[in-house]
């Protein structure tokens, strides 16, 4: 039985390896759309400082 529970083991340890990475993947990404938005608002919000801002951003 220690022949079939080493891959199955392996393939476990591989599915949650490969979530929480994909996990992690969309937090960031969650994270990243979130700045951008808060950061749309203040452009809208600061007009002016638009062009500075985007400047800085970059």
């Amino acid at each position: 039985m220690s022949k079939t529970d080493g891959p199955r083991e392996g393939a476990t340890v591989t599915m949650v390896l490969t979530v929480a990475y994909l996990g992690l993947m969309l937090w960031c990404l969650w994270v990243a759309i979130g700045e951008r938005d808060s950061w749309t608002k203040e452009c809208r919000q600061h007009s002016n400082d638009c062009r500075t801002a985007a400047i800085v951003q970059r």
